[in-house]
């Protein structure tokens, strides 16, 4: 399949240049509090990956029209994963989740976006 404008494996050097991406991380209130609480993030998550793979599979289970073509444990929820965060510590991870996934996105729109009005 030929897809216009895609050449797997080259990849073109982005026309967002790193003031661009320092001025929508200004934007978006993006700052060092922000990194470290993603960073605090990913150490709790880590040892939870199988734990979240198995809620996932929860979840697709308890819908009869994927369980057909997934088959996860019991369809019970993990208490303890539910159990692991929360307070100030939680809120300042998914707010810097939030603006991550926002500056992601705004990103991703570049290229599809009229020269000059990005």
């Amino acid at each position: 399949m030929n897809i216009p404008g895609y050449d797997y494996g080259r990849v073109a050097r982005s026309p967002v240049t790193l003031d661009d991406l320092h001025r929508l991380e200004q934007t978006l209130g993006f700052d060092d509090a922000d990194r470290r609480a993603l960073l605090d993030a990913g150490e709790i998550l880590r040892p939870q990956a199988e734990a979240m793979v198995d809620e996932w599979r929860a979840i697709i289970g308890a819908h009869e029209h994927l369980a057909r073509w997934f088959f996860g444990p019991d369809g019970k929820p993990d208490d303890a994963y539910k159990a692991g965060v929360s307070g100030d510590r939680l809120e300042r991870m998914q707010a810097a989740w939030a603006k991550a996934v926002m500056l992601t996105l705004t990103l991703w729109t570049e290229p599809y976006t009229k020269d000059g009005l990005w």
